[in-house]
């Protein structure tokens, strides 16, 4: 697994974990996080994430740190994103470039949040942020890594960058209906 890069889609209901060679996530976790109702919050080993965070003891509380599709709570949400790099993906993000999804729309400062905590905390090589209707449009065409790590080769990247559609992406609070002309999201300013 080591220099693979990681596939990150967080959603309000459910984050999905993954290597980009994969068909299918790794991990399908809740985007939830149930924390003690005491000072010991703070302290990550008291975390807990995914399946079992939905069924916590009698003495914690359960947030989620995500809104119809916009992060609501930046410390819950870097927490959770800890616990499931470390905890669940077992792997030193310092070792792997992420690929990550941002709904439609998105602020530019929320951008610039997740860029700074995957940079600054995890310490990774490097990230790319991209709407989730883009990858589900490109998924449709997409080849997998070959072994050498490349992704696509000049016709393939030509392919996507002519991708043109409309994207029905429903979630949990939210869905959206995102018009794509060449690779790239329509909308409005």
């Amino acid at each position: 697994m080591e220099g693979q890069k990681i596939i990150l889609d967080t959603g309000s209901g459910y984050t999905k974990i993954g290597l980009s060679k994969d068909r299918n996530p790794r991990i399908c976790i809740p985007t939830s996080i149930a924390r003690p109702n005491t000072s010991a919050a703070a302290d990550l080993s008291c975390l807990i994430i995914g399946e079992d965070s939905l069924n916590p003891p009698e003495n914690y509380t359960i947030d989620r740190p995500m809104c119809k599709g916009i992060i609501n709570d930046w410390d819950l949400m870097e927490k959770f994103w800890h616990q499931s790099i470390y905890q669940y993906l077992k792997c030193d993000p310092q070792e792997h470039i992420f690929v990550l999804t941002e709904p439609p729309m998105n602020p530019p400062e929320n951008r610039e949040s997740i860029a700074e905590i995957y940079f600054e905390t995890f310490n990774v090589p490097g990230i790319y942020i991209g709407v989730q209707a883009v990858f589900a449009l490109i998924g449709c065409n997409k080849t997998y890594e070959d072994e050498g790590g490349k992704l696509m080769d000049k016709e393939q990247e030509d392919a996507v960058k002519s991708l043109t559609g409309v994207v029905v992406d429903s979630g949990d609070g939210v869905t959206h209906v995102v018009p794509i002309c060449d690779g790239f999201v329509v909308g409005t300013s």
